[in-house]
């Protein structure tokens, strides 16, 4: 099997595929034959119990409606009990890939890092004080990466976050807060205030989201760039304004509008950003996973198809520093 070249981040990655993974592809293989296998099994054995056991609810309680649905109800379980054991199944096979793919990719990357399930990544709670992103209760992170790209150090994850909705006394659900990405980027330059960029909402709307907000976050008073391609995009909100102005100058502001525009799959309506002492962040609402690695139904025939999607994620930290000191992005 070949690994072709197709974008320029993984420009001279053929003979590390051919060296470090491609021998191993056969070994993989098997072992991802076994596991769907096991994973089929179990799924069976719990959907045949199930259907056993719902038929007999339903002989022990007759075919009125309370009897249908106890027997629908017990089948239901059965089915997610079977589908969570094919899903570890498939977990295994997925971190035996990922261990076989990704040190070579952020080896032959350079100064890069991968976690799949790392841990507490940001403080999420001191971000929504900033207002990157909303209020919420709980955060889940996946797919860390975390390294040094043209002297700027960069850490991003794939983050959900949600909050809790009381509906009743003895009801809530939960509501999505934030999909997508939270990247920290160091900057050589200091950021004297704290600045928030948000989506324009006009004086208006602003100005009842600050009420809202309080006295953090979007509280902060908005800022007049006097760059109307910005202003036709993001409000600039910052706790001095002045002091905000020193740094937020037209070649920042053009590549903020280029980061929101090519890396957030909602575009502005979907693109945060926060400068905080040497930091800038970045919140990108994504539609679509982040560092989808394979599964155990996809054969490892399909492992270079993997690699491009992987290759394709890895980029977007490149794309977006590359822009924020105005280059065009090339990886």
């Amino acid at each position: 099997m070949d690994f072709k070249e197709t974008q320029p981040i993984e420009q001279g990655f053929a003979p590390v595929f051919q060296q470090r993974i491609a021998p191993h592809l056969g070994t993989l293989e098997g072992q991802r034959q076994q596991l769907q296998a096991k994973g089929k099994t179990q799924f069976r054995i719990a959907l045949g119990l199930g259907v056993v056991l719902a038929i007999a609810v339903i002989a022990y309680t007759g075919a009125s409606a309370g009897g249908l649905f106890g027997g629908f109800a017990v089948l239901v379980v059965f089915l997610i009990g079977g589908a969570v054991a094919k899903g570890g199944q498939s977990g295994k096979y997925t971190g035996a890939l990922s261990d076989l793919i990704m040190p070579p990719v952020c080896e032959f990357l350079g100064e890069t890092q991968y976690e799949k399930r790392p841990g507490a990544v940001f403080e999420t709670e001191a971000l929504s004080t900033l207002g990157l992103v909303d209020l919420h209760d709980n955060a889940t992170f996946e797919d860390r990466i975390a390294g040094q790209y043209r002297g700027l150090s960069f850490e991003l994850v794939e983050a959900r976050l949600t909050q809790e909705i009381k509906e009743a006394e003895d009801r809530t659900s939960t509501k999505a807060v934030f999909d997508g990405l939270l990247v920290r980027i160091g900057l050589p330059m200091h950021a004297t205030t704290d600045i928030l960029v948000t989506r324009a909402m006009g004086n208006v709307g602003g100005a009842v989201l600050g009420f809202l907000a309080g006295e953090t976050g979007r509280g902060m008073p908005v800022v007049d760039t006097g760059y109307p391609q910005f202003e036709a995009h993001y409000d600039l909100h910052a706790k001095d304004p002045a002091a905000a102005m020193t740094l937020m100058k037209e070649p920042l502001l053009d590549a903020l509008i280029d980061v929101g525009d090519g890396e957030a799959d909602k575009g502005a309506e979907g693109f945060r950003a926060a400068f905080e002492g040497k930091g800038l962040w970045l919140a990108l609402a994504r539609d679509q996973k982040f560092m989808e690695i394979g599964g155990i139904d996809v054969s490892t025939d399909q492992v270079t198809d993997t690699l491009h999607r992987i290759f394709d994620d890895m980029a977007l930290i490149r794309r977006v520093i590359d822009r924020l000191l105005d280059d065009p992005p090339a990886a």
